[in-house]
């Protein structure tokens, strides 16, 4: 009798590994960049892309990293025709079979007072999302430099 006792209890076991294994990666981080910061600025935007692929909401509640003070999330408001920006301190809500974007004009993250210098093209800078459900993800986000297309014109005509 004792033998179908510990028979069950080890499928039971290997059912429940797979079961927390596979809800793991229902969120997933893609296309994220950091811009590379203005000379001598405070801050720098972040942006990524969030797909959650379970079956319930969950909510991205911060976003912290080694290399800044702190990363704050905004999102990009039109008040009174004046663009601006409003902090989202109860974080984001991510639905379920749906994504967000961080984007240039819409969401993004503000990593305030780096602590290394963010060089565009050259750092990683490492990033851990903390999910209500999904728990936390790290990953590595590279800076990229984006420079407005009106500043790059002129750079181009120097004759000596």
């Amino acid at each position: 009798m004792k033998s179908h006792v510990m028979i069950a209890s080890a499928v039971l076991g290997v059912v429940l590994a797979a079961s927390t294994a596979s809800a793991a990666p229902s969120i997933e981080l893609s296309s994220a960049w950091i811009q590379s910061p203005m000379p001598g600025a405070k801050e720098t935007a972040g942006y990524v892309r969030i797909a959650n692929g379970a079956a319930t909401d969950d909510r991205l509640l911060s976003v912290s990293s080694r290399w800044a003070g702190r990363v704050d999330m905004h999102e990009m408001v039109t008040e009174e025709g004046m663009m601006g920006m409003r902090p989202l301190i109860y974080g984001v809500k991510v639905p379920a079979g749906g994504s967000i974007d961080f984007s240039p004009s819409s969401l993004h993250l503000m990593l305030v007072n780096p602590r290394k210098p963010f060089v565009g093209g050259r750092s990683k800078v490492p990033l851990q999302f903390h999910f209500q459900k999904a728990g936390t993800i790290a990953i590595e986000v590279p800076v990229q430099n984006i420079a407005p297309a009106a500043t790059e014109a002129p750079q181009h005509d120097h004759h000596h």
